[in-house]
């Protein structure tokens, strides 16, 4: 954009900002969070720290920012350099994607280039170039109903299998629209925050449902039992579907 649109744009950006109560509420423990921003411009500012909703809302009225990002993680100083942070927990943090969700439309409003030999493709973006190897591809997505609604089925499981399996209440748990084409579900509860890298992984392989041993779940025909279907494993729900 020009620097006419460009303060065009912000304009509009600083009224919404000023007149939209969104942020009331939206961040909890603010003053024990990192904040960052992305001017129209495209610099990034981060290591922001704010003690109230307050602040916040006077600082982005004065930045005008094109994007704004708030930590998972709790701080003693946000605002210091990372090793001089001292972390003290995180929610626990699930982005679903409909760029991750195999779908039949991707294939007709999807596609990828490769910089470096030029060639392309329509569908699910490879992680490297299938012609020449190279791994910097340009992706050109436009997301559709099919998406969106891949990507709301996707959260709507995740959903149940945080509140079924795990116990967490819905009140600890926080939905939010990704902006483009997905979903980003917070947990925010005492008993997440002090969990390391690898407690957080053993969670993400159960939802995914890594290492489950499928044949104790497939169907089996037993001729001796008057041809009925019977299927051996644990019957309770696990949360996969």
């Amino acid at each position: 954009m020009d620097s006419k649109s460009i303060d065009f744009v912000k304009k509009l950006f600083r009224e919404y900002y000023r007149v939209n109560t969104f942020l009331q509420g939206a961040v909890s423990r603010i003053g024990k969070r990192e904040f960052g921003f992305i001017s129209f411009e495209g610099s990034m500012v981060r290591h922001m720290g704010f003690q109230t909703v307050g602040e916040l809302v006077d600082f982005m009225q004065s930045f005008v920012p094109k994007d704004a990002y708030f930590s998972c993680a709790y701080y003693e100083n946000p605002t210091a350099d990372m090793e001089r942070k001292n972390w003290l927990g995180a929610d626990l943090i699930f982005d679903i994607d409909a760029d991750h969700i195999p779908t039949p439309c991707e294939r007709i409003h999807d596609v990828w280039t490769c910089n470096s030999c030029g060639f392309s493709g329509k569908g699910m973006t490879p992680e490297k170039c299938p012609l020449c190897g190279g791994e910097k591809l340009n992706v050109e997505t436009w997301p559709c109903e099919v998406c969106l609604d891949s990507a709301k089925f996707e959260a709507i499981k995740l959903l149940d299998i945080l509140q079924d399996d795990f116990g967490f209440s819905r009140n600890e748990i926080h939905l939010f629209f990704s902006g483009h084409r997905g979903y980003h579900v917070h947990v925010e509860c005492e008993d997440v925050k002090p969990m390391d890298s690898m407690a957080r992984k053993e969670i993400v392989d159960y939802v995914s449902g890594i290492g489950l041993e499928a044949p104790f779940f497939l169907p089996i025909d037993r001729g001796s039992l008057r041809k009925k279907t019977l299927y051996k494993g644990p019957f309770f729900s696990f949360g996969w579907s």
